[in-house]
């Protein structure tokens, strides 16, 4: 259908779409991307601002284009499509967008460095060899240590747990994944481990 429409009504029926409010606006919007460059130029601005709504569930098709985007030629496209995964907090976007720090154009790297700051949590500012340490160190967590702290952390050792959900909530990378380990923690009988998930949970 989206192919199927004359040019001049493009810009009409995206407008209209993202007037909705709609749970399915942000897929409907992705179905007008990778025609053309100015198609894409208004699709990503109507995405960028339907990203910011409430409870805004991106699917993973716009997530894997807007990640392939990055690479796009146009200095404008990678910049729309770092700042719209930087909103909508998309942790697997992070190696693509540590790349764009070292991009030609500022506006890029400023861009990439924000995203990063909205998925991590962090600000360590326009320093790639710092975020490029961060995400090295956090990937060496997640393959190293985060297995045993996860199994301590459904384990019936009260000690266990405790330090596992401590040293679980300073990590800063994949904090939905981690946010699921720590979620039991919440309907503990013990009021003390219960309070100490919302805290973990809070600090992610």
């Amino acid at each position: 259908l989206v192919g199927e429409l004359p040019r001049a009504l493009l810009g009409r029926a995206l407008a209209a779409i993202g007037k909705t409010r709609s749970p399915r606006a942000l897929a409907a919007l992705a179905a007008f991307l990778d025609r053309n460059d100015e198609v894409d130029a208004a699709a990503l601005s109507h995405i960028a601002r339907a990203a910011r709504w409430p409870g805004a569930g991106p699917p993973p098709e716009l997530l894997s284009r807007l990640r392939g985007m990055l690479g796009a030629p146009q200095k404008a496209t990678r910049e729309q499509a770092a700042v719209i995964l930087g909103t909508l907090r998309d942790e697997h976007a992070t190696a693509d967008l540590l790349e764009l720090l070292l991009d030609g154009e500022e506006g890029v790297r400023t861009s990439a460095r924000w995203a990063l700051e909205q998925i991590s949590g962090l600000s360590y500012r326009a320093d790639p060899r710092r975020w490029q340490e961060w995400y090295a160190s956090e990937l060496r967590w997640w393959q190293y240590e985060a297995p045993a702290l996860f199994r301590a952390l459904r384990s019936e050792d009260r000690a266990s747990k405790v330090a596992a959900a401590q040293t679980v909530a300073k990590r800063r990378l994949f904090r939905s994944d981690l946010a699921r380990e720590l979620l039991p923690l919440l309907h503990s009988p013990e009021p003390e481990l219960a309070t100490l998930g919302c805290k973990a949970l809070g600090s992610l």
